[in-house]
């Protein structure tokens, strides 16, 4: 994964992102990523911090790196 993509994901959201800021990422509404949780289809690891599903930086940085090779 790169480094540039963990720090620039980093600098704009943090070290935790909301669904809110991971769909900004992946340009995915906010229902839509709730959608693939509970239907277990969503690619990166979320947990519950209280109310809310978070992910860490590095695994959306590794999930956009990831998709990048994908379709180069």
């Amino acid at each position: 994964m790169s480094l540039a993509t963990q720090m620039l994901i980093a600098e704009r959201y943090g070290t935790l992102l909301d669904l809110k800021a991971i769909g900004e990422v992946l340009g995915y509404e906010q229902g839509t990523i709730e959608n693939m949780i509970y239907a277990d289809k969503f690619p990166i690891p979320v947990s519950k911090r209280g109310k809310s599903w978070v992910a860490h930086y590095q695994d959306v940085a590794e999930y956009v790196d990831g998709f990048r090779r994908k379709v180069a």
